[in-house]
């Protein structure tokens, strides 16, 4: 009775989202087709090349010493929340998007969490946007978009990851906006891996060290999650995508690369960068 009125919860207040329009149909583009590797290096290069730029700025050299720390998380709401501002007004998304959901929150125990392999989660029963307390600087911004996208009701992965992308990319805060084209270079070195790896090599090989040194430390980050506990709550992540009517499952989280691309076909690469 009680798992009964919990999935009854769900549905009500969270499950339904998988049914509004994708991130695709609000914004009149379509993903797919055949992407080719000269296409894939230029968005790669000039990814990049502005990871880079922002890395500069933050440290003021092209190495700190060490990986770009974490900022603070309440001063910063309010960078998401101008972020979002420039998002909705940019793509004409809906006027919720603009509206307070709350502060977001770390877990209570953020150690625990990271061992399944999550670096946050909206919580549909008290509608709060969660992150682990030490997720790096090189991660954060994007990813806590990500979350805030799940609250404004953007259920799909492929959605909140594009639009967490632009929420840190549209901010005020230069650490912010390192985390959306960290994020963004890491999608599309993976997508050109797969049709050229002596352009992937090369594109990689463009990062200043600080930028390499970031990333680097970010693997290591999530070596706690390498273990079977994560191995089975990816797949009841994925069985749970699955049954909402994402036939990807988690792979649906690699789908925002197809997306960035659509957009830079369709409106320009300045859509991107």
């Amino acid at each position: 009775g009680d798992v009964g009125i919990l999935v009854f919860l769900f549905y009500l207040l969270w499950g339904f989202q998988y049914a509004r329009p994708d991130l695709e149909a609000r914004l009149g583009i379509e993903s797919g087709g055949e992407v080719s590797a000269d296409e894939l290096g230029r968005l790669t290069a000039r990814s990049i090349e502005i990871t880079n730029e922002l890395y500069r700025e933050i440290h003021g050299s092209d190495d700190a010493g060490e990986p770009t720390p974490t900022p603070a998380l309440g001063p910063s709401v309010s960078a998401w929340e101008e972020g979002w501002a420039q998002v909705g007004a940019l793509y004409n998304l809906p006027t919720a998007v603009n509206r307070s959901f709350g502060s977001p929150k770390t877990f209570v125990s953020s150690p625990l969490v990271k061992r399944l392999g999550l670096a946050g989660m909206h919580f549909p029963y008290t509608g709060e946007a969660l992150v682990l307390s030490d997720l790096p600087g090189v991660l954060l911004g994007k990813d806590l978009g990500h979350e805030m996208a799940h609250q404004r009701g953007f259920a799909s992965e492929s959605d909140a990851n594009v639009l967490g992308f632009f929420v840190a990319k549209e901010s005020p805060d230069p650490i912010l906006r390192y985390s959306a084209y960290s994020f963004l270079q890491r999608q599309l070195v993976n997508a050109l891996q797969r049709v050229s790896s002596s352009g992937s090599s090369a594109a990689v090989a463009a990062r200043i060290p600080g930028v390499d040194r970031d990333l680097r430390a970010l693997s290591r980050y999530w070596d706690p999650a390498r273990t079977p506990v994560a191995a089975v709550a990816s797949r009841v992540n994925d069985a749970m995508l699955r049954s909402h009517g994402i036939e990807e499952g988690v792979a649906s989280y690699a789908g925002s690369t197809w997306v960035f691309i659509a957009l830079a076909r369709a409106r320009g690469e300045a859509a991107l960068f």
